[in-house]
């Protein structure tokens, strides 16, 4: 354990978040930081230096407003958003490693085919996962997908 703990400290962690975060042993925030202003994807980009990223995790969503299709719509948005940083449609697109993992909660909904479709138009494969620790009748989902970003 000791090892896999003095690997994992010579990485860099970047947490965002639109909450006021507590500070975290070897981890750099970004708080109350919205992840859809580009003013915040430019921060990410200059705190990331050029280092190539090897892990994305999205565990965002949005305030619920009570409808099932207004929420998520949202929350695709905002994966879509995470998407962004490494495409090469994005002035600040950010550096990935040949070894990329992305993990994206997601709520279900009728934009759950289009996203995954997405993603795996972008990583070349997608999985939808969902935590046995979700309760059943849950919306909640994951989109995992590994592998180089295509060019």
């Amino acid at each position: 354990m000791q090892e896999k703990l003095k690997i994992f400290r010579r990485g860099y962690v970047l947490g965002v978040d639109l909450q006021a975060m507590q500070p975290l042993g070897g981890v750099d925030f970004l708080s109350k930081a919205d992840i859809q202003n580009p003013a915040v994807q430019r921060a990410i980009s200059q705190r990331l230096k050029d280092r190539p990223v090897d892990c994305i995790i999205s565990d965002m969503a949005p305030s619920p407003t009570g409808s099932r299709t207004i929420d998520h719509e949202r929350i695709i948005g905002l994966c879509h958003t995470v998407l962004k940083l490494i495409s090469d449609d994005n002035e600040t697109k950010l550096k990935t490693s040949d070894n990329l993992a992305f993990l994206c909660k997601i709520w279900d909904g009728h934009l759950k085919k289009q996203f995954t479709n997405d993603v795996e138009s972008l990583f070349g494969n997608c999985r939808v996962v969902k935590p046995d620790a979700s309760r059943s009748d849950s919306a909640e989902f994951y989109v995992f997908a590994r592998k180089s970003v295509r060019s």
